[in-house]
């Protein structure tokens, strides 16, 4: 038997021995390149972590620094103090200041239930009854400027309904109450039912003597 034709084991063994050789070249070589690859990104990375701070400089502008830590707000303690509600006010010519001064002392007591001015009108309106309920009804179906200010509301509820005035001193002629509250929806005198002025400033109301002061 010839050794050249009888041995195709070998021929087989030789074959796959130089294929493999051939792969292992193959990964050597990916290995060096992707080694080479990592060495480069690297780089890039040096480099730019070293021009942001020049390009800074160079606008004039630096890096945004973090916020500093803030301490958590604390939500404020909603229990207060309880004050009773004041007597409903109907327009009494002689109870209007102590009125006012009872809905004050509610809105110092709790001030987060009444934090701003609208808030404190309508509780006062809706403490109100009477002429004084149909006077604050029209100004708020009005939304005039004093509806936003608490301040500018009990000013003009002052100049109509706080006057230490009884009975007949109060109008020249004895008012019905349909009467009173029309003059106080048009913004009229209550003394006179003129447009204008207010009782406080009446031009036609008597004077009071040193006594009645």
């Amino acid at each position: 038997m010839n050794s050249a034709d009888s041995d195709p084991l070998s021929h087989t063994l030789a074959a796959q021995s130089s294929l493999l050789e051939q792969h292992d070249h193959t990964l050597t070589a990916l290995m060096e390149h992707m080694k080479e690859f990592s060495v480069s990104i690297a780089s890039l990375r040096t480099q730019m972590t070293a021009l942001v701070p020049q390009a800074a400089a160079a606008t004039g502008h630096t890096p945004p620094a973090p916020p500093p830590a803030q301490a958590p707000v604390l939500p404020p303690s909603t229990r207060e103090a309880y004050v009773p509600p004041p007597a409903p006010y109907s327009g009494d010519l002689g109870t209007c200041k102590s009125f006012l001064t009872q809905c004050s002392l509610i809105f110092e007591q709790q001030p987060y239930t009444y934090a701003n001015d609208r808030t404190k009108i309508c509780y006062l309106i809706g403490c109100l009854r009477g002429p004084a309920l149909s006077w604050a009804s029209a100004v708020w179906e009005k939304q005039t400027l004093s509806c936003s200010s608490y301040l500018a509301f009990t000013t003009e509820m002052k100049q109509i309904f706080d006057h230490p005035v009884r009975g007949k001193e109060a109008t020249r002629d004895c008012l019905t109450s349909a009467r009173e509250v029309r003059r106080l929806n048009t913004r009229s005198c209550l003394y006179c039912g003129h447009l204008g002025h207010f009782l406080s400033s009446c031009p036609v109301r008597p004077a009071k003597g040193p006594a009645q002061q």
